[in-house]
């Protein structure tokens, strides 16, 4: 035998009954499966319920001969080999049976060994077949599976799979069965051939039918014939029609994603092992494809997700290039901008805008930046923006995001607030130029001898209160001037140490009374610098103001250090009180604002100082931040270029 892993079966068809049973039980001693035939008609019903890998028969027969045999046998099984048997042979019965597909004839009386070598070629030839065809399977699902993974269409894909495996194993139907890991069932996504319509959402709980029992176990599923007869499932019910089914889990990288399950009719033949493993590796290139395109599925709606809320958000975006071209904007940037953006560039777009940054400079910044873009005409329009660049593979500024606002109406109050502010600072020097210059005459000796006491004590009350209301409103005033929209600047030059110096004397009681050391350092090596002397003067008293106000310490400090370095003026006014709690470094520059009580305890003030201050330093194209220090203390550390 060619194959002693199985079995061949074999069919002798004669009405000679010695040489029917001789030759059944020849070929059973050889270890053969054979069945018998004494005609034609015998032989057509045995087609019906057993395929037969070779048969051999008269050529002569009553009612059906060999020929009707070999038709019949070809028609129901067309791998199955026809070896015809004469006692009249002649060319012309010989071409005939081949033309028809007879394997070959053989000439009676038989010669046993013969035949033998004969039925062995006929299973040699089916062995090659069969080679033949799984490798042209292999190539066909290996091509198939190529194919597959350029799709990402989920849907698309799943009933593609569906029929390639169909069609490259000669299945009538099948399915594709996805896991809802959450709720621990199989569903039907996709279906092909006989009542595929139907089938399509059904859902199977993990380990429930052939499917579920695969899925949950992991395992390659094959049942031949009657369901019931298999002992793993003889609690399901029979699938109708269906006499041969696999089913085998789709995996990628170790997670069960479903199963593929394919079928054939009771009238075709069975599937076989060799059909499991060439549906297992086709499973296992088709797993990778749906993981994959499941990602994308996933990924496409998160996009669509994302894109709804950028061309929903109410604020005006804009993604741009390196070259600062418009890549995609929302609806609220072309309302703002106008319906124009696509591919312009953003610097052209904004020519008419004034920006308090330059906008050139903008994708090489590594920070996030925040400004300022307004303009006048046609319509006033100011916008606060924030610019964020993003990184490419080389750390380079491969594009950016400009997210901006529309603040007009909150300028136009806020110049509303500054007026106000401003008139209501000069309504108040008035009377309060009265009150000082009275109680400048009453505190005359003369005036002073003809008071009690008590009086006296009112008096000094009424002036210091008034000199320090008189303050306020000072401060008040200039703090109007300085958030007005154009500042004008003084510049000249100036000495560094002197503005300092000035200050410090100004500044000497509330020093001496709180028993601040004050330490300088650099300052005298700092050459001339061209800035508003008086404005940066007024920034550095209420910086130090600001340091002797809230610092605790016993042994108060006090350190200012200048450092002059690439065209940049760096001033550092530090102490040692408590520091800043990190949430407050740049809430402490909001106007009008003061840290808590219970961290500073009660100091006078409004809360303008540093306003002031970092207003200055910026109205001079620097900045101004707070830091704390490791050792404890904070920082103030002002950049001016000059």
């Amino acid at each position: 035998m060619s194959d002693p892993e199985k079995k061949a079966k074999l069919l002798i068809v004669d009405d000679s009954d010695d040489a029917r049973i001789g030759l059944k039980h020849f070929f059973e001693s050889e270890g053969y499966l054979a069945d018998e035939a004494e005609c034609g008609e015998t032989a057509v019903e045995l087609f019906r319920e057993n395929v037969y890998d070779v048969v051999i028969t008269d050529l002569k027969m009553q009612d059906i001969d060999g020929i009707g045999v070999l038709k019949a046998a070809r028609s129901a099984h067309p791998e199955t080999e026809v070896i015809i048997m004469t006692a009249y042979a002649s060319v012309d019965s010989a071409v005939g049976a081949m033309k028809l597909g007879a394997y070959d004839y053989i000439s009676k009386p038989l010669n046993l060994d013969e035949v033998h070598i004969l039925v062995d070629k006929c299973l040699e030839k089916q062995r090659l077949a069969k080679e033949v065809s799984g490798l042209k399977q292999v190539i066909n699902l290996y091509e198939s599976s190529k194919g597959i993974s350029s799709i990402m269409n989920l849907e698309e894909l799943l009933n593609l799979i569906v029929e390639l495996a169909r069609d490259a194993l000669n299945a009538e139907g099948g399915s594709i069965m996805l896991l809802d890991e959450e709720a621990g069932v199989l569903e039907v996504k996709a279906a092909s051939g006989r009542r595929s319509d139907i089938v399509i959402g059904r859902r199977v709980k993990l380990g429930d039918r052939i499917s579920g029992y695969a899925a949950k176990l992991r395992e390659d599923i094959m049942v031949e014939g009657n369901v019931k007869n298999d002992s793993r499932f003889g609690h399901i019910d029979s699938y109708d029609g269906i006499n041969s089914a696999i089913t085998v889990p789709l995996v990628s990288r170790k997670r069960l994603l479903g199963v593929v399950n394919l079928h054939r009719s009771k009238f075709e033949k069975g599937f076989t092992d060799n059909d499991i493993k060439l549906l297992s590796i086709f499973a296992a290139q088709a797993a990778v494809a749906i993981e994959n395109s499941s990602l994308f599925d996933n990924l496409s709606r998160e996009k669509d997700k994302l894109n709804t809320l950028f061309s929903e958000m109410s604020d005006g975006a804009v993604l741009l290039d390196k070259e600062m071209k418009v890549v995609m904007h929302n609806n609220s940037a072309s309302a703002l901008l106008g319906e124009d953006l696509e591919n312009g560039n953003i610097q052209v777009k904004l020519s008419g805008f004034t920006s308090t940054v330059p906008l050139r400079e903008l994708m090489n910044t590594p920070e996030p930046v925040h400004f300022e873009l307004s303009r006048e005409k046609p319509t006033p329009l100011y916008l606060s923006a924030a610019f964020t660049a993003i990184k490419g593979e080389k750390s380079s500024s491969a594009s950016g995001l400009l997210v901006f606002r529309d603040v007009t109406e909150v300028k136009k109050e806020e110049k509303v607030k500054k007026n106000f502010l401003r008139l209501m600072s000069h309504k108040l020097r008035t009377p309060l130029t009265s009150i000082i210059g009275f109680t400048s005459i009453l505190n005359e000796n003369e005036t002073l001898s003809r008071l009690s006491e008590e009086e006296k004590d009112f008096l000094k009350t009424i002036d210091e209160n008034a000199n320090h209301l008189s303050e306020l409103v000072d401060r008040l005033l200039r703090f109007t001037l300085l958030e007005s929209e154009d500042i004008t600047l003084s510049k000249r030059n100036t000495v560094i140490e002197e503005l300092v110096d000035d200050v410090l004397s100004e500044l000497r009681p509330s020093i001496e009374e709180s028993g601040t050391e004050v330490e300088k350092t650099g300052l005298r090596d700092i050459r001339g610098v061209f800035v508003d002397g008086d404005k940066v003067r007024e920034a550095i008293e209420n910086i130090i103001e600001n340091a002797l106000k809230f610092n605790t310490s016993r042994n108060k400090k006090l350190f200012i250090q200048g450092v002059q370095e690439a065209g940049t003026l760096k001033l550092v006014i530090e102490d040692n009180g408590p520091g800043i709690p990190p949430g407050d470094l740049e809430t402490v520059f909001e106007k009008f604002s003061q840290l808590e009580k219970s961290f500073t305890g009660q100091v006078e003030g409004v809360g303008l100082g540093l306003t002031l201050a970092r207003r200055i330093a910026e109205a001079h194209g620097g900045r101004l931040r707070a830091e704390n220090r490791k050792d404890g203390g904070c920082a103030f550390i002002m950049t001016l270029p000059i």
